[in-house]
């Protein structure tokens, strides 16, 4: 898939409001966790508190009622006491009787004959039936509401057996004839028993047919101070209705109870109180959880070793029922007073109900904030398309025009150009008829493109139009060139053949110099036929002289021509190095608009590049020839002077051979005066070998110098080859572009 702006536009703007959407969600789901797992710490230490909180005042409950019974049993004992004395005490007949003693404990039964105990005059008799009045018990009960017993010493271990009670038995009966041993099957001592035989009475919790009761135990003695026996008031704890209410009632979250089980004995594991009063008594010792796990006998053992609250949790299953297992935690307290172990349990989800809710409404609140999400992406995606078409409709009109001037093609392309501006024209005056401001930069693009392509136009317009100037100039400094050129070597022609003649002087004026000075006494008519042969040469030599007197006068006038010339050469390189120094910066500007275009000024970026490549070119080509035409200036001004000083060294030798025509006129009018004179006459002769010696010096520098200007004529013409050649490939990149 093609990634265009509009695409790249949408994904950003969709990008930008994802991810604070999917952040806050993030957050969301972070928050809902954390506040979960806080309120179900919460919830959980709150529910375990209040679970120790209810067995905690279980455990005061019972405390207080202990202490409450103890005292009543006290009260109830000394009462006891009274009937007793007011009775005329306790004393023993001379006969017995005989009992089936039946340990309580092991349940083992023994024969035994003991005095019969008498209340003043009263035997305590044999009495089982309820409907037969006992003494003393019997008032004690209807008067305190308490249960009472009087044990009779068995033997001399202190073994007591019970000889009249109001504590039934499992028959519903009297259970007279069970006795405490004073020592217990495991071989422990009877506190009880061990109590009274010291002399001490005995307060607390003590086991009778089956049941538990709080006590208060007196001794019986006899006259001689002898321990005979046991008086005891007690109160069934399970019988006192205030606390089993109590504890009935209480309720731990929805369906939570609190349950009295049996710590330790034969009660051990049982149901000592329930919150309906069914199951008291039954064994729950080996009742499972859900996990097959025993569930009781962890907390009743943890609890009696601790004797602190313990929490315990298992699955469970109401009996009968069909649903699922269920997450229940229980508290269990051990108070050994009673030999109770106090347990409050309830169902986890009970208590964490606050949970669910805090849950269901953090669970809400989370969904409507993604489908509000989801509504502001929804949005977002409409603003993105809306805008993306803002940003990149003027961009994409904009890419035809561009795509045609990158090709060459300024003309289309402008006009495209400025058919899409007057479409953004007739936007803008609706938005300003309704009052928007719609004047972004994507607007100022298409006006600096439309500003980059009538500059570009009327660069290359002008670059054209100078190519042409410049070719224009070229060909006519190649031709002048040419013709300096052929002017030159017609120069050093004539040049060679000043030189030759010069040579030739010389020659003359060596030879005529060593005849003069061998053939002193020569033949006069041989000297005058030399004088006339030397005449003939000084006049050929005077006329060569003034042909190139002649020529020196044309080369320096087509050295000016040429010297001009190349002013206006550098007057026209000055000019093209202009045009390339606005071509670099039209080039330059083309480049930082085609950057702000981004990828669809790409293709105008390449012919920005194009244009400054062109215009660099053109720069050094420009410097070549500016160089050039300043060493065609210096040599062309060197061979000026060169030749106003061959001008002036001709000039002098032209003057000097005058005077030696004069003198050879003379020498021959005044042949026969030449003995006389011969002396002056050989030193002329000296003077005109030296002076023609210059000459020749003179013309063989001219010849050097006709060479060098030769020389930068072919490198001047060179250049301006190099120049029209730039020029040409000036024109045919011009002519890329249709203007």
């Amino acid at each position: 898939m093609k990634l265009t702006l509009r695409r790249k536009v949408i994904i950003l703007v969709l990008f930008a409001a994802l991810v604070p959407v999917i952040v806050t969600q993030i957050g969301m789901l972070g928050l809902q966790a954390n506040l979960s797992a806080a309120t179900e710490a919460e919830l959980d230490t709150l529910g375990r508190d209040a679970l120790k909180q209810i067995v905690d005042d279980m455990h005061s409950l019972c405390t207080t009622s202990n202490d409450l019974i103890q005292e009543k049993v006290d009260r109830a004992l000394k009462v006891a006491w009274q009937i007793v004395g007011k009775d005329g005490g306790f004393r023993f007949a001379n006969d017995k009787a005989e009992w089936t003693a039946v340990d309580q404990f092991s349940k083992k039964s023994t024969k035994v004959e003991l005095p019969r105990l008498m209340v003043g005059d009263k035997w305590l008799g044999q009495t089982t039936s309820f409907e037969t009045k006992v003494p003393v018990v019997d008032d004690i009960k209807s008067l305190m509401g308490v249960v009472c017993s009087i044990f009779q010493r068995m033997d001399e271990k202190g073994d007591m057996v019970r000889v009249a009670t109001t504590v039934s038995n499992a028959g519903g009966a009297r259970a007279i004839g069970t006795f405490i041993p004073s020592t217990r099957p495991d071989g422990t001592r009877d506190p009880i028993v061990e109590a009274v035989l010291s002399g001490n009475p005995y307060k607390g919790m003590a086991w009778a047919a089956g049941s538990w009761f709080i006590t208060s135990y007196d001794p019986i003695v006899d006259p001689k101070g002898q321990v005979v026996g046991m008086f005891v008031v007690g109160e069934l704890i399970e019988a006192v209705p205030s606390l089993r209410k109590n504890i009935q009632s209480v309720t731990v979250g929805e369906t939570g109870v609190v349950t009295i089980f049996g710590a330790t004995g034969d009660r051990k594991g049982r149901y000592i109180i329930t919150h309906d009063g069914k199951k008291e008594g039954e064994s729950a010792w080996f009742e499972k959880d859900a996990n097959g796990g025993y569930y009781l006998q962890k907390l009743v053992t943890d609890a009696v070793k601790t004797g602190e609250p313990t929490f315990h949790t298992f699955p469970w299953i109401e009996p009968g029922s069909d649903k699922e297992a269920r997450r229940k935690i229980a508290v269990a307290y051990y108070f050994p007073d009673w030999d109770w172990v106090i347990v409050a349990s309830t169902y986890e989800d009970e208590y964490y109900e606050a949970k669910t809710t805090i849950d269901s409404v953090s669970s809400s609140f989370t969904r409507n904030m993604l489908l509000l999400a989801f509504g502001i992406v929804a949005l977002t995606v409409i603003a993105a398309w809306y805008f993306s078409n803002k940003i990149t409709d003027p961009i994409t009109g904009l890419i035809g025009g561009v795509e045609k001037i990158a090709n060459g093609d300024l003309k289309k392309g402008n006009e495209e150009i400025t058919k899409y501006e007057e479409k953004q024209t007739n936007l803008k005056i609706a938005a300003k008829f309704l009052k928007i401001e719609d004047n972004d930069e994507s607007h100022l693009l298409v006006s600096s493109v439309k500003r980059m392509a009538a500059n570009l136009f009327s660069l290359i317009s002008q670059v054209g139009s100078s190519g042409f100037q410049v070719n224009s100039s070229v060909n006519r400094i190649t031709a002048s060139a040419r013709e300096l050129e052929a002017t030159v070597a017609e120069q050093a022609a004539s040049i060679k053949e000043v030189t030759a003649t010069t040579q030739e002087i010389l020659q003359t004026s060596n030879t005529l110099l060593e005849t003069m000075e061998e053939s002193i006494g020569g033949s006069i008519a041989h000297a005058s036929k030399t004088a006339e042969e030397g005449r003939g040469d000084l006049r050929t030599l005077e006329e060569a002289i003034h042909r190139l007197i002649d020529a020196t006068k044309s080369i320096s006038a087509k050295l000016s021509v040429i010297n001009s010339r190349a002013d206006k050469i550098s007057t026209v390189v000055v000019t093209i190095n202009k045009i390339s120094d606005q071509t670099n910066l039209l080039s330059l500007n083309a480049a930082i608009e085609a950057e702000k275009a981004g990828e669809f000024g790409k293709g105008f970026s390449v012919v920005a590049r194009e244009i400054s490549r062109l215009a660099d070119q053109t720069a050094v080509a420009t410097h070549d020839i500016e160089h050039m035409v300043k060493e065609m200036l210096s040599s062309v001004s060197a061979g000026v002077m060169e030749m106003d000083k061959f001008s002036e060294e001709v000039r002098m030798d032209s003057i000097t051979v005058s005077n030696i025509s004069e003198r050879l006129n003379d020498v021959i009018n005044s042949v026969n005066e030449l003995a006389p004179h011969f002396d002056e006459m050989n030193d002329g002769m000296r003077r005109q070998t030296a002076g023609a010696g210059q000459i020749n010096e003179a013309m063989q520098q001219l010849s050097v110098a006709a060479e060098q200007t030769k020389d930068s004529l072919q490198e001047f013409r060179s250049a301006t080859g190099q120049l029209n050649n730039a020029v040409n490939a000036l024109n045919e990149e011009i002519q890329k572009f249709k203007v």
